[in-house]
């Protein structure tokens, strides 16, 4: 019925036989993983997102390029109403990265244009859930409280849900994690916090 989540499956199987995954948390991130795609495939969407979240920013290469690309060609067709281009190209998105909050509300969008309500509410009960992941990981105003994210588009999702009007970003590494800021002036003017959930390359060092 969800012939992405079969899709997905294959695609995950196909990572763990190349060794795509680390050396660290293999076994504990490579079972959270599965377990959950395990779940979706039988239509439970009352999973951990951020178990999920953490098991796929750990197991999954970063394509946040090929991923940007999709979305710009996704976006087009949906405004212009070709819901089947619309459907694939959300579906391929998650397949390449099923915590993509983005691409769920949009393949929400396109079911509910074309009345197949069932796949409608089962995308919006999975973005639902990892932006509500993300929510809950903090509120951003400091490293303690920092929001926790898988890449820059889980950043944009949160910059569009509060309406941050962004100054600058920057980058740093600290106590073997990567960061991010962001400098908003507005709804407030502050510095938000992201802790970047991506482990980094083996040959980083901090910059402390």
């Amino acid at each position: 019925m969800k012939q992405w989540i079969f899709r997905l499956w294959i695609a995950v199987a196909a990572a763990v036989s190349c060794g795509w995954l680390p050396a660290m948390s293999v076994d504990e991130a490579e079972q959270v993983y599965l377990r959950s795609v395990e779940r979706l495939m039988q239509g439970d969407t009352d999973i951990d997102y951020t178990a999920l979240r953490e098991a796929y920013a750990v197991t999954r290469p970063y394509e946040a390029e090929r991923l940007a690309g999709l979305k710009a060609r996704a976006d087009l067709f949906f405004r212009m109403e070709e819901w089947g281009e619309a459907s694939r190209l959300g579906i391929e998105m998650i397949e390449r990265n099923p915590v993509f909050a983005e691409a769920h509300m949009m393949l929400r969008g396109v079911y509910q244009a074309v009345d197949e309500p069932e796949e409608a509410a089962f995308h919006e009960a999975i973005a639902r859930g990892l932006i509500d992941s993300v929510l809950a990981s903090g509120d951003g105003r400091s490293e303690s409280t920092a929001y926790a994210v898988v890449d820059d588009s889980e950043v944009r999702m949160l910059s569009r849900l509060h309406g941050w009007m962004e100054r600058a970003r920057s980058n740093y590494i600290r106590d073997g994690r990567a960061w991010m800021t962001l400098d908003v002036i507005h709804p407030e003017t502050r510095t938000v916090f992201f802790r970047i959930l991506r482990p980094l390359p083996p040959d980083d060092d901090d910059d402390d």
